[in-house]
């Protein structure tokens, strides 16, 4: 079959289909956007395919919410990824689209019942190296980033490509389809794309370079730093309905409800969660154990958790009233300077994860302040009257 009649196929089915350039791994048209919300026409898809030597699969939406999981580095945890989804569901790998891809990688192809979300990073390999000299494995260049005082390689393992995305397929020239047709692809529930996601999330070897404060002998620290050096996160966890189901140097947790099957790791001093099913926590996203402690036990409130950490012995201890420093009273005491102990980018992000209500959609948010600056007499009063009555009545 040529390539021509091959993606006439693909559009039929209610597949966004584009000519691509191969060794690029793009679309080969000047403009392509646009076909992130349409699909290309007969007409289209024949003036394209006439010379056409590659072609690509526009994911998400257009595509009747089409998804991939990429296994990259020669498909080194595919295996493994597939032997997880067969314990939790033998019938499910059997079902999807496979195929191998250029590099010797694979590619898992399905579609949903429900809307995608953006590609996500499934499974990562942190490696440290001595120097910032490129490090290279399966084929393949990485230029090591500093963090702190390490450099490091973070290198993607498995990850999707989810709404508006894309990736070259079969018929093109190194793609070779392993397990059944791009027609004919199985629409799955949104339980059965969990499964394959949690099964790729439970692979995951990095925690995105996270560093937790190393344990320290003295009690001269905030109670959430104290904590993270000599809490016991796991009885937390336990607490809450969480299982252990391995042990080890990288511990494998399940969430309440699952019967089967990991939900979040424990390594390092960093609890990873994988499951997009394990509320309060959000996927892929790793938490100290303060952070555990709070989101668990203070419903997010990192301030309550640290004043009830230092109730029970975290942290530095509240001084007494006679220890009260009355030298600031004194003229000729000397004094020394005032230490700020800003809170960390990690607490910060952990306290605000998401972003507040908008007001004035792309302007301003709940709890802001914005400043309407002009000359005399411009009509800043009358802009003020007009949004605030906009915003009370719902008028644009």
């Amino acid at each position: 079959m040529s390539m021509l009649d091959k993606v006439m196929l693909y559009q039929q089915a209610g597949l966004c289909v584009l000519p691509a350039l191969r060794d690029e791994k793009r679309p080969g048209l000047p403009r392509w956007k646009n076909f992130q919300k349409r699909l290309p026409t007969e007409q289209e898809i024949v003036s394209w395919f006439r010379d056409a030597d590659a072609a690509c699969l526009i994911t998400g939406a257009v595509s009747g919410n089409l998804e991939m999981i990429d296994f990259d580095l020669g498909g080194e945890l595919f295996e493994p990824w597939a032997e997880r989804v067969r314990q939790q569901s033998p019938a499910l790998l059997e079902r999807l689209v496979i195929e191998r891809s250029q590099s010797g990688g694979r590619h898992v192809v399905y579609r949903c019942v429900e809307p995608i979300c953006g590609n996500l990073k499934l499974a990562q390999r942190l490696i440290i190296t001595p120097d910032d000299q490129p490090v290279v494995t399966a084929g393949k260049t990485f230029r090591p980033r500093k963090r702190g005082d390490q450099y490091q390689v973070n290198i993607s393992l498995i990850e999707t490509r989810g709404e508006g995305g894309l990736f070259l397929c079969d018929p093109t020239p190194g793609y070779e389809l392993l397990q059944g047709q791009f027609e004919e692809l199985p629409v799955l529930t949104a339980e059965e794309r969990n499964a394959l996601l949690d099964a790729a999330w439970s692979l995951n070897e990095s925690s995105e370079g996270m560093s937790i404060p190393s344990p320290t002998e003295s009690l001269d620290t905030r109670p959430g730093d104290d904590f993270n050096a000599r809490g016991d996160v796991r009885a937390i966890l336990k607490q809450h309905g969480w299982t252990l189901v391995r042990g080890g140097e990288n511990e494998h947790w399940r969430r309440p409800g699952k019967d089967s099957g990991w939900s979040a790791t424990l390594k390092d001093g960093v609890f990873y969660v994988f499951s997009s099913n394990a509320d309060p926590f959000e996927p892929n996203r790793g938490y100290s154990p303060f952070a555990v402690y709070a989101t668990l036990e203070h419903n997010g409130d990192f301030t309550a958790a640290a004043r009830t950490l230092q109730e029970h012995g975290y942290g530095q201890s509240t001084p007494e009233p006679n220890d009260v420093d009355l030298s600031a009273f004194n003229p000729s005491a000397k004094r020394e300077p005032a230490i700020l102990q800003p809170p960390s980018i990690w607490e910060l992000i952990q306290r605000h994860p998401k972003l507040r209500d908008p007001v004035i959609h792309g302007l301003l948010r709940r709890g802001e302040t914005m400043n309407i600056i002009a000359p005399s007499k411009t009509g800043k009063s009358w802009l003020v009257n007009d949004l605030a009555l906009a915003i009370a009545t719902g008028a644009p």
